[in-house]
């Protein structure tokens, strides 16, 4: 990892004000490095953010698993799309609207496959659905 890389992430610059605007700047520089092919930076974006991402995820989800998937899938994206990321918004910004966007597709794939189960009757009564029986067709 480039030295000016590596400065900006341990936080030497006294320059720095505040807490944010220093992860601001450290993201920045990581989203640098990650931009030139630098797994670690990458690998770093991932650990800075996860938590976050996962405990979005699991609100809107409301499943461990799916909120897991969620999040693979938003760092995933992420990676693929790193180049197109321009910088006008903060990373974190970019990164929890592309896990809102996931976990919104979960759930649109989910609702069309929700299943309901139907009580089942064991004896002929009112309970029982009726049989949708043709015209002239005989009773079973």
């Amino acid at each position: 990892m480039p030295v000016e890389l590596m400065d900006a992430i341990d936080g030497t610059d006294e320059r720095r004000s505040s807490p944010d605007r220093l992860v601001t700047q450290e993201d920045a520089a990581l989203v640098a490095g990650a931009k030139t092919g630098d797994a670690r930076a990458f690998e770093l974006l991932v650990q800075r953010h996860e938590g976050k991402i996962l405990a979005l995820a699991q609100r809107m989800t409301r499943n461990r698993e799916d909120a897991e998937d969620v999040v693979q899938q938003s760092f995933q994206k992420a990676f693929i799309h790193l180049k197109k990321f321009e910088g006008d918004s903060l990373f974190s910004t970019w990164l929890t609207r592309i896990a809102i966007n996931e976990a919104l597709m979960l759930l649109r794939r989910r609702r069309g496959t929700r299943e309901v189960p139907i009580a089942e009757s064991n004896t002929e009564d009112e309970t029982a659905l009726p049989l949708d029986i043709p015209d002239g067709a005989p009773e079973p």
